[in-house]
């Protein structure tokens, strides 16, 4: 009952915060994997934003979104989870204007990064 409590409080948050970013008109996705304690390999997201706080007052914003689990730390997989909890968030993809890596290869690189 307790798991479910939460879920519930998790996805009322979320669509709070998912109504600030889709208010925004610039997001930027940040993303980096950790093992949890576990040895389950997550990516945790967060995504940047401005927010207009009072007309002509804004305020740059950055908000946890969630943790992705991920099969492989490949481009592809990191690529699919972010894309695909985006969408299931309800999050508009159109307005991506940043991404931003802890500097890893496979996420940062010219050739076959993200």
């Amino acid at each position: 009952m307790q798991n479910e409590f939460i879920l519930c409080i998790e996805n009322n948050v979320r669509e709070q915060i998912v109504t600030r970013w889709n208010s925004a008109q610039f997001l930027s996705i940040m993303a980096d994997d950790t093992t949890d304690c576990g040895t389950v390999e997550q990516l945790s997201l967060c995504v940047r934003y401005v927010f207009e706080v009072n007309k002509g007052s804004f305020e740059v914003c950055e908000d946890f979104v969630g943790f992705a689990e991920l099969k492989q730390a490949n481009t592809e997989t990191v690529t699919d989870s972010i894309i695909n909890r985006m969408l299931k968030w309800g999050i508009n993809l159109s307005k991506l204007c940043g991404q931003d890596f802890d500097g890893a290869s496979n996420m940062s690189s010219h050739i076959s990064g993200m």
